[in-house]
């Protein structure tokens, strides 16, 4: 199979979350930029508003960063594109994503790539690197993200194998700014 680039689906205002008390992963971790909100928490009341794509992520910057304007929290800016690939049961298939293109982030560091799980129709879920400590298995930065295309990819093959979450998963490439 091609190996595909990745493609801009959104982005999404999140706090920026130290590890928590309870952490039990990598001491080289610092923060967790998942992309899942299980930990690293999205706006207050975003999901009712329904200006999200059908993949949970808000179309533009600017529909994203109106939804922090009004925060005093210590908000970040994420962008994410993501693989037109899904990991189910140790393979890999193609997937066409739901949604138009974003458009390309401009200004973002890159922070890493996650993986994702995705059981149902609709929002992304769990990240199994921050969520079930696979990042006790895996070798992440201090993000909690793979840092290297090829291991991110290798990992999410494993872990759609694994007995993790619920998938099937896909892998995401992960960008911040600092607002």
């Amino acid at each position: 199979m091609a190996k595909p680039d990745p493609i801009a689906v959104g982005y999404f205002p999140k706090s920026i979350t130290p590890t928590p008390d309870s952490w039990n992963g990598p001491e080289n971790v610092l923060e967790i930029a998942s992309v899942s909100c299980c930990i690293s928490r999205g706006p207050e009341g975003w999901i009712e508003r329904w200006q999200h794509n059908e993949l949970g992520f808000f179309p533009t910057e600017d529909i994203a960063r109106g939804f922090i304007e009004s925060s005093t929290d210590n908000l970040a800016l994420y962008a994410y594109r993501v693989f037109p690939l899904e990991f189910s049961d140790g393979s890999i298939r193609s997937w066409s994503v739901p949604v138009a293109e974003a458009p390309e982030p401009e200004d973002y560091r890159h922070l890493g790539y996650d993986i994702v799980s995705r059981s149902g129709d609709t929002l992304f879920e769990c990240s199994p690197l921050s969520c079930n400590l696979a990042a006790n298995e895996y070798p992440v930065n201090s993000h909690c993200l793979i840092e290297g295309r090829r291991d991110a990819r290798e990992a999410s093959i494993t872990i759609s194998a694994g007995n993790y979450e619920p998938g099937p998963y896909y892998l995401f490439e992960v960008s911040r700014k600092m607002l």
